[in-house]
């Protein structure tokens, strides 16, 4: 594998996604391990990424809307600045298939689904993969192996002030209003 010295990984939104999506991290850097990796990704999960230990800088993405041209002008000249060498696209959307556009004719690596990537991972049409088989087939694309566990002993809080007994479990129920299925 030829060595990279600047990756972006793009992880956009879902808490949920975002927490099955740490072993991901965890496989690029110790794929990549003197790469410089930045994610992009949304102001709530900045905190956790900064906390994982896996990038050496976290970028928000601001999402910007059609209406304001300086704003897609100014993400463009970042995104094509950066020098990246590959692009991890862990979101896989349309948003961040935009993306790939935005870096014109000189492209990185891309690991994900926008039409042109070098990597390119078709999702099977017959069938809904869960996120942990989607990622693990798109990184192994690009030969990096994911582990099945990631390793979550970075997440730490002070819980005291919550006076929990010695023995506790936490149920989070919800999901996204838009996806009823992932609903208890």
């Amino acid at each position: 594998m030829a060595q990279l010295n600047s990756i972006l990984v793009i992880k956009l939104s879902a808490l949920g996604d975002f927490i099955l999506s740490i072993a991901s991290f965890q496989a690029i850097r110790e794929t990549h391990p003197s790469a410089k990796i930045t994610l992009l990704t949304t102001a709530p999960y900045r905190r956790l990424a900064e906390a994982s230990g896996c990038f050496d800088e976290v970028w928000l993405d601001d999402r910007p809307r059609w209406s304001r041209p300086d704003l897609w002008f100014r993400l463009r000249k970042k995104l094509q600045s950066a020098g990246f060498d590959r692009v991890y696209d862990l979101q896989r959307s349309d948003r961040s298939g935009l993306y790939f556009k935005l870096f014109g004719a000189s492209k990185p690596e891309w690991v994900g689904i926008a039409p042109g990537a070098s990597h390119r991972y078709a999702p099977p049409r017959d069938k809904v993969v869960h996120i942990v088989e989607r990622e693990t087939a798109q990184l192994a694309l690009a030969g990096v192996h994911r582990h099945d566990v990631p390793d979550l002993s970075f997440i730490r809080a002070n819980l005291e002030r919550l006076q929990l007994p010695e023995r506790y479990a936490l149920l989070v129920p919800g999901g996204s209003a838009h996806r009823p299925e992932k609903r208890w």
